[in-house]
C-alpha cells in the first residue's frame, strides 16, 4: 500500500474511534458532526469490520432518509436555476431523471 494510503486508513480509523468525531449508542456508532450512522463503507475504507448491528442500523437510516427525500420531492418543480444547471450539465431537450424519485424532467 503507498504511505498515503496507508496513512489515510490510519485517520479514518482515529476518526471512526475518536469521541471528538463520533459516539455510540446500543452498539451503533454515529458521527457527532450530523447524528448519523457511520456508513459501513467508511469502516472498510479503515480496514475495520462493522457489526451486523451496526450495518442494521445504517440501512435503517439509509432507508428513513430516502424515504424523507421523496416524500420532500413529491411535488418538487424545478426552478430557473435548476432547468438551467441541468441544460449547462446534460445538454437542452434531454430527458434527466432524478434516480431516486424516478422524475423526470425534459431540459
Amino acid at each position: 500500500m503507498i504511505n498515503w494510503q496507508e496513512k489515510e486508513k490510519q485517520e479514518t480509523a482515529a476518526r471512526i474511534q475518536s469521541a471528538e468525531h463520533a459516539y455510540e449508542k446500543n452498539g451503533v456508532r454515529y458521527w457527532r458532526s450530523n447524528d448519523a450512522v457511520i456508513p459501513p463503507c467508511v469502516y472498510k475504507d479503515a480496514g475495520m469490520t462493522c457489526s451486523a448491528v451496526h450495518k442494521a442500523a445504517y440501512e435503517r437510516h439509509l432507508d428513513a432518509s430516502l424515504a424523507d427525500y421523496r416524500k420532500r420531492m413529491a411535488n418538487h418543480v424545478p426552478d430557473e436555476e435548476q432547468m438551467f444547471e441541468m441544460r449547462a450539465a446534460f445538454g437542452p431537450g434531454v430527458e434527466v431523471v432524478n434516480v431516486i424519485t424516478g422524475r423526470k424532467v425534459r431540459t
